[in-house]
């Protein structure tokens, strides 16, 4: 988990995006439309590694400043790389 687990996401079951992948593509009506298809209540990165644990059957993860750090110093590492390259990151050390 990157920062304080606030960072919000939306989620959703590889199974119900496929159907709507299916649905979407399919019939006529959806067309040209643009569509939400993640579940409606909002989650944190926290509580997604929580539920994740418990699924698991594990405790709730700990927070590992020293993780943080290493995570960090990765990220910058591979963004300064990527920027020097012209390339775009999907995470960056912020």
């Amino acid at each position: 988990m990157f920062g304080d687990g606030s960072q919000e996401l939306s989620v959703i079951h590889a199974d119900d995006l496929a159907r709507a992948l299916v649905v979407a593509g399919t019939s006529p009506a959806a067309q040209g439309r643009v569509y939400f298809a993640t579940h409606s209540a909002t989650t944190t990165s926290r509580d997604l590694m929580r539920a994740c644990a418990r699924a698991l059957g594990n405790d709730a993860p700990q927070d590992r400043p020293g993780a943080r750090l290493v995570a960090r110093g990765l990220l910058w590492t591979v963004g300064s790389l990527a920027h020097l390259a012209g390339r775009a990151t999907f995470l960056s050390a912020e």
